[in-house]
């Protein structure tokens, strides 16, 4: 492990890594000076720096802003991942998982990896279990994000208007997280069978 204590942007704008999975967790967008990291330009930046099938994990909060904005982050996502996918993490946010590539959900492949103690354990102590519970929080695909952030303007350097907004809008999320979850659509597994596919379901 490497610990570098720097701006996460200013190090890919400086840097020719290149990376596998980058996955963040900063601060709602209202928050002062963080709106850059959810941004299409931010977006496109990491985008070249990951490996051609890599993924790029972005948190999403749902109770910091209206549902518009809310829109309108899913949107600035979706302008730069061809790929890309939505699950759940908690009642309060959600997660944008994002490729240039493919992203293949099978079954084998993840219930392999999840037997691996290194993988278990921490999953097991956020209340991800099994499989069947990894693949429950799955919510819904690009189609669907699409028809959410529809006709949504993006978030975007020169644009940057969520930062201006209330940081914490409590009622908002009684009207964002049913209509994400309204979304929701089975995960588009391979290699799995009706057994597994009814655990989720129990999972859900």
């Amino acid at each position: 492990m490497q610990i570098r204590i720097a701006d996460g942007r200013q190090e890919l704008l400086r840097s020719a890594e290149r990376y596998d999975l980058m996955t963040l967790e900063p601060p709602p967008p209202s928050a002062e000076g963080v709106v850059n990291l959810y941004s299409t330009d931010f977006y496109r930046l990491a985008g070249n720096r990951l490996e051609p099938d890599g993924l790029f994990a972005q948190r999403l909060p749902l109770a910091t802003q209206n549902e518009a904005d809310t829109r309108s982050l899913v949107r600035s996502f979706l302008d730069v991942f061809p790929y890309a996918s939505l699950w759940t993490t908690e009642m309060h946010e959600m997660l944008l998982v994002g490729s240039y590539s493919p992203i293949e959900l099978n079954a084998d492949q993840i219930a392999n990896r999840f037997n691996q103690s290194g993988v278990s354990t921490p999953l097991q102590s956020v209340g991800i279990s099994s499989p069947a519970a990894l693949l429950a929080t799955w919510v819904t695909g690009r189609e669907g994000l699409e028809r959410y952030a529809a006709d949504a303007h993006p978030v975007t350097d020169n644009d940057p208007r969520i930062e201006y907004a209330p940081w914490v809008r409590p009622k908002e999320i009684t009207r964002t997280l049913p209509n994400l979850l309204a979304l929701s659509t089975d995960p588009p597994l391979t290699g799995t069978d009706d057994a597994l596919r009814s655990e989720i379901i129990g999972q859900r």
